[in-house]
């Protein structure tokens, strides 16, 4: 359904069987609305709504409450204000915003809508209002080269989301502090962007002006500061020195939400009890990981000569840890959900009995690591989405190997191969396994599924028995025997 260079006043409640199916797309193109009634769009599954260069009046209330889009597209338009529950119990999968201005979004216009994709690029919004976003769950929002000529409040309160990217924009009227406030996203992005700033919020002013210079997942490059009565500069008249803080053997520099932390002397220290999402601490002969209530929402380790994993916070949902050496004890992780845990020239063991226990790891990523010691009963009642295995030596870790659901091994040496036959997607790929498909005592030999796939996919499967015999206790990256599945999903 298209309309083009039209002019409508109103577009008025829509009746359910006017758009029956879910690959219908409306369009409209170089047309003026004046208003666009309460559920003028309600109720429907349409593959596309657009608006192009288009002038739009008032949408009101609700206007596209429980409905179904993948793609909705607003280029080259002007829309004079956004009310409230706009998408409201709505899913969209690509929400664009493109070279468009909008004069007025008002509170809670995103309230209980679940939106994969927001991107407004190259626009312009007048004022963004108390709670606009509240309420919403978007995967990934990306504000670029665009405008925000009044903030209100804090936008990201009570927003649901992963992934933030702000580049090249100017956000006006709320202080940086307030911008931020009640932000929980995994992954940030703040590039070349200018935010209204307190000059003697030294914390805040440090994290945009000063960044670390860790490998984050939160990232700030190039970022400026301004005032209504000066213009955007980088350091002078503001103040943008991190808080020192000595607690629990560490030394850490504030700076606002991401707390850079190291061992102060000491040969024992433990996790801080700080006001801040993110948290790195390194080079400590030992840490001791406890959770105190903190909450922090990232976690990164470097340099750590011997981790006791006591209790993960339960709040956190990026664990990183490089260069260390854990120990992970009975309920170390309850009930936590973690987005992203990596693990990088790490060597884990052991790994005590309940050691995680009704967790949710969406993403695994183990890479020049060792893993071993692992006990038959350490993971209960848990899920391992994606767990990716690079360069590592792996012990018999059947109780992780049960809870995975996708699992990709490459350039390993893997002391057994018991519990890969189980996994829904395996992906193997030049990997050395320490023990035969050819061997009838082995755990291989004795599971008809792993026999199956070796004689279907391995043929360069090679074993030698004596060695393994007269050499029980050699170290696994001696050994010889080769296991190869190339780029193959069981």
């Amino acid at each position: 359904i298209s309309i083009s260079n039209c002019s409508i006043g109103r577009i008025r409640q829509n009746r359910r069987f006017m758009i029956p199916l879910h690959n219908t797309s409306l369009s409209f193109t170089q047309t003026n609305i004046g208003m666009v009634d309460s559920y003028a769009f309600a109720n429907i599954s349409a593959r596309t709504l657009s608006f192009t260069g288009c002038v739009v009046g008032k949408m009101k209330r609700f206007v596209a409450m429980n409905s179904r889009f993948d793609y909705i597209l607003i280029e080259d338009s002007r829309i004079a204000s956004i009310d409230e529950g706009l998408f409201q119990n709505s899913q969209v999968k690509s929400l664009l915003i493109k070279t468009s201005e909008i004069t007025q979004v008002l509170p809670m216009t995103f309230q209980r809508s679940f939106v994969d994709s927001l991107k407004i690029v190259l626009s312009e919004i007048g004022s963004l209002d108390i709670h606009a976003l509240r309420g919403t769950r978007i995967r990934a929002l990306t504000l670029e080269r665009t405008n925000v000529n009044r903030v209100k409040g804090k936008p990201f309160l009570f927003v649901e989301t992963n992934t933030l990217h702000i580049v090249d924009c100017k956000l006006h009227s709320t202080p940086a502090r307030e911008f931020f406030s009640g932000l929980t996203a995994t992954r940030l992005s703040v590039i070349n962007t200018t935010f209204n700033c307190d000059p003697n919020d030294c914390e805040m002013n440090a994290l945009l002006l000063k960044p670390s210079r860790h490998d984050l997942l939160w990232k700030f490059h190039g970022n400026s500061c301004s005032r209504s009565t000066t213009p955007a500069t980088n350091k002078e008249l503001f103040c943008d020195q991190p808080t020192v803080l000595h607690q629990s053997g560490l030394t850490c520099r504030r700076s606002w939400a991401i707390a850079d932390c190291v061992c102060a002397g000491s040969s024992s220290a433990s996790l801080p009890d700080l006001n801040a999402s993110v948290v790195v601490i390194g080079d400590c002969e030992h840490l001791t990981m406890r959770s105190v209530g903190a909450t922090t929402h990232a976690l990164y380790l470097f340099r750590i000569g011997g981790c006791d994993v006591v209790r993960m916070p339960i709040m956190t949902k990026t664990l990183k840890i490089y260069h260390s050496n854990l120990v992970i004890h009975s309920k170390a992780f309850l009930n936590n959900h973690i987005s992203i845990m990596a693990l990088s020239h790490a060597i884990v063991s052991p790994v005590e009995p309940q050691a995680f226990v009704n967790v949710t790891i969406d993403e695994m990523a183990i890479s020049n690591s060792s893993l071993a010691s692992w006990h038959s009963e350490s993971v209960e009642t848990s899920r391992f989405t994606n767990v990716s295995i690079l360069g590592s030596r792996i012990g018999k870790v059947t109780p992780l190997l049960g809870a995975v659901r996708d699992v990709s091994i490459r350039n390993s040496i893997l002391s057994t191969s018991e519990g890969l036959s189980a996994i829904r997607d395996v992906h193997l790929s030049n990997n050395t396994v320490l023990c035969c498909c050819d061997n009838p005592t082995s755990t291989c030999g004795s599971d008809i599924n792993m026999k199956q796939k070796c004689r279907e996919y391995s043929k360069t499967f090679i074993c030698n028995v004596s060695e393994l015999s007269d050499n029980p206790k050699i170290p696994l990256f001696l050994l010889t025997m080769s296991f190869f599945v190339i780029n193959h999903v069981w």
